[in-house]
């Protein structure tokens, strides 16, 4: 009996750090229970500018593929590429692929309707719910987050700017800007600074001693923060922001892995960063997503409604394309988003 396989390869075109990993943990754990052997596409993006084997060890035997083997293997007629948890269970094909954000689940995880914040897929998903999980189900996922220790290079810078804190009086913020800020659904006007300021405001009132870990993706944000709240803000030195290089990525990654240390997550609406943070904790942290409840909801209306053909499509497909292939017209909208991190 030949090999079956099953692919990750999380939004080939442009996925950032949160996503690729939830598919590839997904892919890790179905690997057991399909039977068949996990393959991984890890495409560098403007999102994440590192490869897989510069960020993580792995725990398995977990072979990568090239551009060219992945667009090569998705052309066969024995790949097919699943979208529904029910779809892939009595597939008999020999490469089955997913490309989903999403934590991919098999059909009896959880029940129908399970999901506060997706209503696709009849509810059954897991994203972004974090302590409503199912501890059977946390436990099954933990174990293929464990099987990704992060290179020891890494590890062992996070573990030298790890001893020097007491995280029983850190609380961490994960303050995501950059992209959320241009993002259609209004996502980027949920997490406010002024909302993290006024949570950060009441937990230091009530404790004087805490401490915040901050996690962010825009140097203007980090200044902000660090202005506002003087010696009250600890942050991992960065050298690089400019999210598609290799060194902004790992130091992406060191931030996910310290922010994990700590038992209070303020986190930012909709972001895998958080969530992947949580994760990589054992699933310990309590988290408190910012923003109000009634905007959220808001976001996720939109998000549902059905994606009807528009005159704009090619006009927004092309700028997409622009942004991920110019570097002249990308310079140009990351001014654009600083400014807008800054008003």
């Amino acid at each position: 009996m030949s090999d079956k396989f099953i692919i990750a390869a999380s939004h080939p075109d442009g996925s950032a750090l949160g996503n690729k990993l939830k598919c590839l943990i997904s892919v890790i754990r179905l690997s057991k229970y399909l039977n068949r052997k996990p393959l991984i596409y890890w495409s560098k993006t403007i999102w994440c500018g590192a490869d897989f084997s510069e960020l993580f060890e792995t725990k398995i035997k977990l072979r990568e593929l090239s551009e060219k083997q992945f667009q090569e293997l998705i052309k066969r007629e024995d790949c097919v590429h699943m979208k529904q948890t029910d779809d892939f269970i009595n597939n008999n094909s020999k490469f089955i692929w997913f490309d989903s954000w999403r934590f991919i689940l098999l059909p009896k995880d959880i029940p129908l309707h399970f999901s506060k914040n997706f209503k696709e897929d009849n509810g059954r998903c897991i994203d972004l719910e974090f302590e409503r999980i199912p501890s059977k189900l946390r436990k099954d996922l933990l174990w293929a987050v464990n099987k990704l220790p992060i290179q020891k290079n890494l590890s062992n810078k996070v573990n030298q700017f790890i001893k020097k804190i007491n995280f029983n009086n850190v609380v961490g913020l994960h303050v995501r800007r950059t992209d959320y800020l241009l993002a259609s659904d209004g996502r980027g006007k949920i997490s406010t600074d002024k909302k993290f300021f006024d949570r950060m405001n009441k937990i230091l009132a009530n404790n004087p001693n805490i401490k915040f870990f901050l996690a962010t993706d825009s140097k203007v944000t980090q200044e902000r923060f660090s202005n506002l709240f003087p010696n009250k803000i600890i942050f991992y030195p960065k050298k690089n922001w400019k999210k598609e290089s290799k060194e902004a990525t790992k130091e992406a990654l060191i931030d996910m892995i310290i922010l994990s240390k700590t038992k209070h997550i303020l986190g930012t609406f909709l972001s895998t960063f958080s969530e992947m943070a949580w994760w990589f904790g054992g699933c310990k942290a309590k988290v408190e997503i910012i923003g109000d409840t009634k905007e959220k909801r808001a976001v996720l209306k939109f998000m549902e409604r059905p994606k009807k053909p528009s005159i704009f499509r090619p006009i927004k497909n092309l700028l997409r394309t622009l942004r991920h292939k110019s570097y002249v017209f990308r310079f140009f909208v990351n001014k654009y988003v600083e400014y807008k991190t800054r008003s």
